[in-house]
């Protein structure tokens, strides 16, 4: 945006110079003004045109919460959600959606509601149009949790999906 300001000062400037000599004409010039006047302009340097710059990329929210007991995707989510599978479909990398659970369960049942709750975040992404080969799901289940402890506060950290 500086450089297309630059390049109009310097334009509006060239052009008032130009008009104003312009209006030089209409004077009696004495022999020298006329000499001055016949001489080779100046070569005036032409600036490209400058890239419009990139805009800067949007960083979007890759961790989803989860209720208690519940793979279901809250309706907050989805907005996000689809704005990824935008961004994957024009990629060709691999994405990981990583599953987990709280510290509340046995541990199977925490890996499989982890599973789950990938495949329910791996389910909307494709059918947004994301090729399934770009999606790899994993659970983890109550293993690496966010934060550590217990307590309702903790345990709505550690119920998520991560997407990597």
């Amino acid at each position: 945006m500086r450089n297309q300001f630059y390049l109009l000062v310097v334009f509006l400037s060239a052009s008032a110079f130009i008009g104003g000599c312009s209006t030089m004409s209409d004077v009696a010039q004495e022999p020298e003004a006329q000499a001055v006047q016949e001489a080779p302009p100046e070569q005036i340097a032409i600036l490209e045109p400058t890239q419009p710059s990139p805009k800067p990329e949007v960083t979007l929210q890759s961790t989803f919460y989860f209720d208690f007991n519940d793979a279901r995707l809250r309706p907050d989510v989805r907005e996000t959600l689809e704005a990824h599978a935008e961004r994957i479909k024009t990629e060709s990398q691999v994405v990981r959606i990583e599953g987990y659970a709280d510290e509340r369960g046995t541990e199977t049942y925490n890996k499989e509601l982890g599973q789950r709750r990938a495949e329910a975040v791996r389910d909307l992404l494709i059918s947004k149009g994301v090729n399934a080969s770009q999606i790899e799901t994993l659970s983890f289940g109550e293993k690496n949790p966010q934060v550590s402890g217990s307590g309702e506060i903790v345990w709505q950290q550690n119920r998520r999906v991560v997407l990597k």
